[in-house]
This record gives C-alpha cells, sequence and structure tokens, in this order.
C-alpha cells in the first residue's frame, strides 16, 4: 500500500487500491486523457494514407502504442513439459506463463520492438528470442537474465530454432539466408545460402544434422548442415510458405501457404503425400499433434484439426477475433496455445474441443510491464444469510464459535476456511478469490501492489467491519520474518468487493461468511486465527514444476508446514530462525495459532556428568 493510503481517516480506506501518485505515474495517469484524440488524429491519418492488414508488423513502434498493435501476439512456443507457454509480439516483451494457470510467470525485454520467433532449449531451461533488429538473444528461464546475443543477419529474424542436443541454433531471416549458431560460445558457425526471397521458417531434423526451411519463393529447402548445402528442395505451394513442422520421426513435414493449403511432404524423397483445403484464406501457422494429426491456424481467424493419414478435417476450432498468427502444441499432444494480432492468447483442449483458458493482453489485469497488478472480476452477491451458515455447519457436526484455520493459494484462486471438530481441522467451505494483484512471491515493499505469500494471524484488533470494501481481516503484514528482510508494507487484507492492489478480495458475499465464522471463534476465545497464504498447492509435483523460478527456494520453506496439515488436520507451529521459517507440528489442544516468534532449534544438552579428574600421584616423602 502506499504513503497515501495511510494517511486516510479509515484504517483500511482505499486499502489495497488507491492510486500510486509518484511522478513517476503522473505520465501514465495522463494516457487515457490523451490516447482518444491521439487515435482520431492517427485515424484521419489513417484515411489519407490507408494502411493494410499485413502492414502493421511495419507500423513504426510509437504509432503502434497508439493504434494497439503494441500487444499483438506474432509467436508463441510452449515448453518440453508443456509447463510453461512463451509469447512474442509487436513490443520488446516476451512474456513467460504458467499453462495451468494462465499466470503470467516473468516478463523478458527482447529489446527488438517486433517478435517474430521464439524457442526453447530442449531442456526447457532457456529461450531463444529474435525479431525485428535482426538479432538473436538467448535467455536463462531460471533467473531471466541475457546469456547471448548473435548478431549477423542483415534483416528481420523471422524464425528460429534449437537443436535436439540444445548446442545449436539455426535462424531465417528476411535477408533470404538462414544461420548456424553456436549457442555455447554465441558465435556463427556457418551461412546457409540457396533461397531466392524471405525465409520465413526453419526446424531442425531429429537427427540434429539436417535442417528443413520454408521461404516466400514457394519452396522448402532440406539442408545438409555438415556441408551447408540443400540436399533437395521441394516444390508445390502456388505462393509464400509461411509455416513448417516436422513430424517426430523426422519422415514427414507439413508447410503452410498464403495459397490457402498445407502440403505433407516425405522427408526423404521430397515427394508431395497430399494437401489440405479447407481454410479460405491464407494458412499462416501449424504443428503435428499427437495421434497424426496436424494442427493448422489462418487469416480465416480458425484453428483447423486434420487426421494427416487421410486428410479429413477432424475439428475448427473458433474463437480469435483476428488471424491466428502462431500455434504450439504440447509434447503429449492434449492441449494447444496460439496467437493473434487480437492480443488474445488461448489455450485449447485438443481432444474436448473447447477452450480451457483465454488471456487478454489488453486487460487491466497486466501493466505497462506486463506483470499482473490488478486483477478484477465481478462481485457476487451483497451479503451472506446466517440461516444457511448455521444449517451447513450442523450438517458438518460443526457450531459456529469452534476454532478455525484459514489457506490461501494464489494461483488456484481459492481460499479454505477449516474448522477444529474432536480429530483435527475438518473442511468447511473452499471459497473463489475474486481478486489478488502482483506475482507469485511474497511481498516485498510498500507500494509494490504484490499479495503477501507466508504465515500470518488475525487478532480482534485486526478486524475492520466497517471497511470501503464491506469488511476486512488485516493479515498483521509484515510478519516477523519479513521484518527480518526489512521488508515493508500496511493494510494488507482479506476483504470483500473485487479489486486488488496487494489484498485479496473475495466479493463481499464470501467475506460476510468468512466474518461469521472468523468473529464468532474470535468472541468464543480463540486468540489469534492462522493464515497461512501460499503460491499454490504445495504438491511434490507442483513445485518440482517451479523449480526454475527465482522464488523456488522460498517456496522450498513453505512447503513442511503445508505437509504437516496435509498429514495431520492440525495447524503447525510456525517460528522464525536465521531469517527462515521453521515449522514443527502443531499441539492437538491448541485452540490459537500464536504470533510468529524467534525460536531456533536446540541443540541437545550436553551430559551433566563430570569427567573423570587425574589426581596427583601421593608424595610417599610426608607421612
Amino acid at each position: 500500500m502506499t504513503g497515501a493510503t495511510r494517511a486516510l481517516t479509515a484504517p483500511d480506506a482505499f486499502n489495497c487500491v488507491a492510486p500510486r501518485q509518484s511522478a513517476r505515474n503522473k505520465g501514465e495517469d495522463m494516457a487515457p486523457c490523451l490516447r482518444g484524440p491521439l487515435r482520431i488524429a492517427l485515424l484521419l491519418l489513417g484515411l489519407a494514407v490507408p494502411i493494410s492488414e499485413r502492414a502493421s508488423a511495419a507500423i513504426d513502434p510509437t504509432l503502434a502504442l497508439f493504434l494497439g498493435y503494441s500487444k499483438a501476439i506474432n509467436v508463441v512456443a510452449i515448453s518440453p513439459n508443456g509447463r510453461q507457454a512463451v509469447t512474442g509480439g509487436q513490443d520488446n516483451l516476451v512474456r513467460l506463463w504458467d499453462v495451468p494457470t494462465g499466470l503470467l510467470l516473468r516478463t523478458l525485454d527482447a529489446q527488438a520492438i517486433r517478435i517474430y520467433a521464439l524457442a526453447f532449449s530442449p531442456d526447457g531451461q532457456f529461450i531463444l528470442a529474435a525479431g525485428a533488429d535482426a538479432t538473436l538473444r538467448l535467455f536463462a528461464v531460471k533467473t531471466g537474465e541475457l546469456v547471448t546475443t548473435m548478431e549477423g543477419h542483415a534483416s528481420d529474424v523471422l524464425s528460429v530454432a534449437i537443436a535436439p542436443d540444445g548446442r545449436r541454433a539455426l535462424s531465417a531471416s528476411k535477408d533470404k539466408t538462414l544461420k548456424l549458431w553456436d549457442l555455447e560460445t554465441g558465435q556463427l558457425a556457418k551461412t546457409l545460402e540457396g533461397h531466392s526471397s524471405d525465409v520465413t521458417a526453419v526446424v531442425f531434423a531429429p537427427d540434429g544434422g539436417r535442417a528443413l526451411s520454408a521461404s516466400a519463393d514457394k519452396t522448402l529447402k532440406l539442408w545438409n548442415l555438415e556441408t551447408g548445402q540443400p540436399e533437395s528442395t521441394f516444390e508445390g505451394h502456388g505462393d509464400a510458405v509461411t509455416s513448417l513442422a516436422v513430424s517426430p520421426d523426422g519422415l514427414q513435414a507439413v508447410s503452410a501457404s498464403k495459397d490457402k493449403t498445407l502440403k505433407l511432404w516425405d522427408v526423404g524423397s521430397g515427394h508431395l503425400l497430399r494437401t489440405f483445403e479447407g481454410h479460405p484464406s491464407e494458412t499462416t501457422t501449424l504443428a503435428f499433434a499427437n495421434g497424426g494429426r496436424i494442427l493448422s491456424g489462418g487469416a480465416d481467424r480458425t484453428l483447423k484439426l486434420w487426421d494427416a493419414q487421410t486428410g479429413a478435417l477432424v475439428r475448427t476450432f473458433e474463437g480469435h477475433a483476428d488471424a491466428v498468427a502462431s500455434v504450439a502444441v504440447s509434447v503429449d499432444g492434449s492441449l494447444a496455445i496460439s496467437g493473434s494480432p487480437d492480443k488474445m492468447l488461448k489455450i485449447w483442449d485438443l481432444d474436448g474441443g473447447h477452450v480451457r483458458r483465454t488471456i487478454d493482453l489488453q486487460s487491466e489485469t497486466f501493466s505497462p510491464n506486463g506483470y499482473r497488478n490488478f486483477f478484477k472480476g465481478v462481485s457476487a452477491a451483497k451479503t451472506a444469510d446466517p440461516a444457511e451458515v448455521d444449517k451447513r455447519l450442523r450438517e458438518k457436526g460443526m457450531k459456529r464459535g469452534d476454532p478455525v484455520f484459514l489457506r490461501i493459494f494464489k494461483a488456484d484462486l481459492e481460499a479454505e476456511l477449516w474448522i477444529k471438530g474432536v480429530d483435527g481441522f475438518a473442511l468447511f467451505a473452499t471459497y473463489p478469490i475474486c481478486a489478488w494483484s502482483g506475482q507469485l512471491g511474497p511481498k516485498l515493499a510498500e507500494g509494490d501492489a504484490q499479495t503477501p505469500e507466508g504465515f500470518y494471524t488475525i487478532g480482534k484488533g485486526q478486524l475492520n467491519p466497517n471497511s470501503r470494501y464491506h469488511r476486512a481481516f488485516n493479515i498483521g503484514y509484515p510478519n516477523l520474518f519479513d521484518r527480518a528482510y526489512s521488508r515493508t508494507g500496511s493494510h494488507l487484507m482479506v476483504h470483500g468487493a473485487c479489486a486488488s492492489i496487494g489484498c485479496y478480495a473475495m466479493t463481499d458475499a464470501f467475506i460476510d461468511e468468512l466474518w461469521l465464522l472468523v468473529t464468532a471463534a474470535l468472541d468464543a476465545g480463540q486468540e489469534r486465527v492462522g493464515v497461512h497464504a501460499f503460491p499454490f498447492r504445495m504438491t511434490d509435483e507442483r513445485l518440482a514444476a517451479f523449480d526454475w523460478h527465482p522464488w523456488a527456494d522460498f517456496w522450498r520453506d513453505l512447503k513442511p508446514a503445508y505437509d504437516l496439515f496435509e498429514e495431520s488436520r492440525i495447524p503447525p507451529q510456525v517460528s522464525v530462525c536465521n531469517k527462515r521459517y521453521v515449522v514443527q507440528p502443531g499441539r492437538t489442544d491448541s485452540k490459537s495459532a500464536p504470533a510468529l516468534r524467534v525460536a531456533c532449534p536446540q541443540p541437545p544438552l550436553a551430559s551433566t556428568r563430570l569427567a573423570p579428574v587425574a589426581l596427583p600421584k601421593p608424595d610417599h616423602r610426608f607421612p
């Protein structure tokens, strides 16, 4: 929260949603006022100088911001484990996403204005990005750091691929060449020449010794990377080839073209095996899926799933509002990801034929730097029914006033309320979180718009029944652990409504229900209610999937508390030692979650038995 927020009379007036008024933000605040007139002026200019649909890639980036192209998606790629996806577009940002949750994990500044090409390394540890500045950049996924920069092309790089061994990369460019790079040194190993126009796509064969390229000259070429010479040329398209993919076994290739078709080729012989027709306009992108299927996207705004062996159209996917610019399929073939100039990223269930998730890059969810810092939804009804809550409690053998315990899972958008019974705590209800802000990871500083993660408690003094957002519990940030790292912030709440800059917004109805149960427990003698805020459900599989993340070590310190509660259904005791959380089993007879304290595990006590002492020998000179 900001200093301005603290100056308000109500303790949490504007809590979590107060606008930041720094000098840095004033220009941003004025942007909406200027955007309308500027767009009108540019529209009038556009009437005098028409801009074609395909010309957006060449628009000056400054104008592109006002014309709305800045977040158009040009390319998508999916990690080998299917867990992350990466997108690039008309701005200079490469965005890394968590596929199951749709959360934005990281942004990488590719400094290229327009990103046209992306690829994951086979181990998923690196991302190769390239675009309009003719430069390739290799980033480390775990740290986000730029590892290598490769320069050598004379024009836009339109496609990149990384070899199966992860040591080499290929790039295709509008300068009519392909270049082979050594990723370990960043040095250019070889230039491949032979196409007579833009080289639009390139892929490695599974053996890593050959590669296939596609071009606006209507052909495909199979290259021997040892000699740098083409082994064969595939001809048959009637217009520029726009995209290319090789089957997992390397025996077949499929190409897409402006001639509205897909063509399936035998890689060994170069023979055309089959032509797929169904897109009414140019085919822009494609990928192999499992089960002998091909997924294509086109300027007609649809994706089409084909049977590669029969040529039959299996299914059509609709949902984009503009051309499908790029598509990628997970290794197991269960899902696909598509991007478009409509600024939408869509995750598709290929077998079910529906959209699993849509991510709108124009949404207020994303700030100018690309991170999620304002997430909001529609508030539910304004009140909860106490009689209905009491009925549900009775059905579970519970009552108002029993001790309660809260667990929050950011990425899952869920909060759990547990109520104490004879044999430990039992789950009463799981509530959807309507809004939280920031990224996965702990809150670090006042004004960072970040919702906290860690272990907190709520006492009576932290309740606000008259919050601007209906009702609110202050979770007690910063706790002892946060203060050990000099972290700052205030008025971090679980509250009603559905807007957040730093808090967990539950809607008014759900905060009402939580309020009934939390306040009843405190009134009945529970001194403090424990609140455990996790980034996600801390399963071994989920934590392993985020092993690359910069906060992975912090999350590993949270996991013992999750595991202990999962095993015992008793909230664990949490303390702090040497700036780390220390977790021990909870007590079955405990009604309250004690506030955090410094408590380092004590070493075993040394034995109090005295060691034998060597006595001097008697002096026989004396009687």
